[in-house]
């Protein structure tokens, strides 16, 4: 019920919602079998979330690590977030150690590596790189399961993250879930607009209220919603801001 409260706040991502309702109702039978005394498999519980910038995979990310506490699959509710510059060093074996952290800071949760690709795009490329060491390190573990071990979610562009799995045949088998985001439609981002305006205890004028899609849609391209998604929304409300306070008196 909790979690059907959350999904609801969140626009769009009708895909992402099913799933989401998929793995609530999965884990919840595994409770009942636990309760009637069968066994239940240990869930693979590894993700990869594609999409572009903007579309909420960390909002997600953050929802999961909530549901799979209440369910009692994982131990804490916290996300990690990481990049390739947070878990690769510039020397041998020092990247084994930086990674072993991350995994530690999380265990427990989810270690959300955002922009994965970026560890296997030079290695792809033949180019010397000590990425190889992280995903060796993430993949080690990444067979552990219980309460307490660490939950990886991968994170990054559709095309890059398919590039991504063919780098070592281990990973696909190890990661279940995979969500793809969609880009915002312009409805959306105007449903985000009143959303975050209310939330801020901010009115609409009459006519913005009623032309707001109308600015959207005509002072953006697809290719710039694409690009921004929910992140045109924080940059249209400053500039909103800033015309507000070019007109008000001090």
């Amino acid at each position: 019920k909790e979690m059907e409260e959350e999904l609801e706040q969140l626009t769009g991502m009708e895909s992402v919602k099913e799933q989401m309702r998929a793995i609530c109702k999965q884990l919840s039978l595994d409770i009942k079998r636990r309760q009637q005394g069968q066994n239940v498999l240990n869930p693979i519980r590894h993700m990869m979330f594609t999409g572009n910038p903007g579309t909420g995979k960390t909002t997600v990310s953050r929802l999961i690590a909530k549901l799979f506490k209440s369910l009692g699959v994982s131990s804490r509710d916290h996300v990690v977030e990481v990049q390739k510059g947070d878990l690769v060093q510039g020397y041998v074996n020092q990247t084994a150690g930086k990674t072993r952290g991350k995994i530690k800071e999380a265990r427990g949760g989810i270690l959300f590596v955002d922009e994965a690709y970026q560890l296997t795009q030079s290695l792809m490329r033949g180019q010397s790189d000590f990425s190889g060491e992280a995903i060796d390190e993430m993949m080690r573990v990444m067979n552990e399961s219980g309460r307490k071990s660490t939950t990886f979610c991968f994170a990054g562009y559709k095309k890059e993250m398919e590039e991504f799995l063919t780098f070592n045949p281990g990973l696909p088998s190890r990661i279940k879930y995979r969500f793809h985001f969609d880009d915002y439609t312009v409805p959306d981002l105007c449903v985000i607009v009143k959303k975050k305006m209310a939330h801020k205890g901010y009115l609409f004028s009459k006519d913005a209220q009623q032309n707001l899609e109308k600015i959207i849609d005509t002072n953006t391209t697809k290719e710039m919603r694409s690009k921004y998604n929910g992140r045109l929304v924080d940059n249209l409300l400053q500039w909103a801001n800033d015309a507000l306070n070019e007109r008000l008196p001090l």
